[in-house]
């Protein structure tokens, strides 16, 4: 949602369209990306930064709360309603 704020398209000729060929999913799927591969990196750097596997898992579930509740208090800050206002939704 956020991502649809601040990248959308009204020129489109579908909703299909309008998903598949704009840049907020392509940023959506490649921050999705990141958290997915996450516990593999940690897990091949696990020598390096002495951590066990549960650990690694863990420090993943802390990172994906802290970014969800920053997504939260963003999507319901005053900067967020007044993005949705100025698109002519409300």
């Amino acid at each position: 949602m956020i991502t649809n704020l601040y990248i959308h398209r009204f020129d489109y000729e579908s909703e299909a369209t309008a998903v598949k060929s704009g840049g907020a999913s392509v940023i959506t799927l490649l921050v999705a990306m990141v958290f997915a591969f996450m516990p593999l990196i940690l897990l091949l750097v696990a020598d390096v930064l002495n951590i066990t596997l549960a650990q690694a898992l863990l420090y993943e579930c802390i990172a994906l709360l802290v970014f969800d509740l920053a997504m939260w208090f963003f999507l319901n800050s005053k900067v967020a309603a007044r993005k949705w206002y100025s698109l002519g939704n409300g």
